[in-house]
């Protein structure tokens, strides 16, 4: 089984062997986060309030209890949950944000600096799109942060060198 995230953009959910994108709103979020987990496992407190911020722990425990009922209809037993944990087992998970940061990496290791800095323009425009920005809260990993910042790093490097570089043949 997989479950394809689409941050980038629209957000998405896909699963395989479903036909139409579980809904980011309602079920998805919950299946978002455990998909950033990478199988590894939650506390169902710490779970809940980062999914239903400011509810009381009672409110969002009961909404995290229906929406895991709802998921395990999703994804039967790639669920695994007790009183105290949740995770995902056994499951390929595939993030477009990930994918776009091991294509911006592959890029940004060749050597045609005008390809780069196009690539990185495009990253750029998507990764300030605001629709996944919501999902910021739920990468426990950093990795969409990590993501952002090593983009900006990398554009506002390539453009010093490039002016050094061109202030460099202006003086000589």
């Amino acid at each position: 089984m997989e479950i394809s995230v689409q941050i980038l953009g629209d957000p998405a959910v896909l699963v395989t062997g479903q036909t139409k994108p579980v809904s980011v709103k309602s079920l998805g979020r919950v299946v978002i986060f455990l998909a950033l987990l990478r199988g590894a496992s939650v506390d169902r407190n710490d779970m809940a309030a980062a999914l239903w911020p400011g509810e009381l722990p009672d409110v969002s425990a009961n909404r995290l209890r229906v929406s895991l009922n709802r998921v395990r209809g999703l994804l039967g037993h790639h669920l695994d949950t007790d009183r105290e944990r949740v995770r995902l087992s056994g499951i390929s998970v595939v993030v477009d944000v990930w994918e776009a940061d091991d294509r911006l990496r592959e890029i940004l290791d060749e050597v045609d600096h005008k390809h780069q800095l196009a690539m990185l323009a495009g990253v750029k425009a998507e990764l300030e799109s605001r629709g996944w920005r919501q999902f910021l809260g739920l990468d426990r990993g950093g990795r969409l942060r990590v993501g952002i910042r090593f983009a900006e790093r990398r554009y506002c490097g390539w453009v010093s060198s490039q002016l050094i570089s061109g202030i460099g043949s202006w003086l000589i």
